[in-house]
């Protein structure tokens, strides 16, 4: 996950992780609970192509 720098709204340079959509859902859906079942399904779909 790379940092990118970005300039806030007081001008001081701050660094952005960015993510991809398969990453945010992966964070989105874990757990750390010790009963949890790991489940993977959401981060290995392809996102949904829009036609314009």
């Amino acid at each position: 996950m790379p940092d990118i720098p970005i300039q806030d709204t007081i001008d001081r340079t701050q660094q952005a992780p960015i993510v991809s959509e398969p990453g945010m859902y992966e964070v989105v859906v874990r757990s750390d609970k010790s009963e949890a079942v790991p489940y993977h399904g959401i981060a290995n779909m392809p996102s949904p192509m829009v036609a314009v």
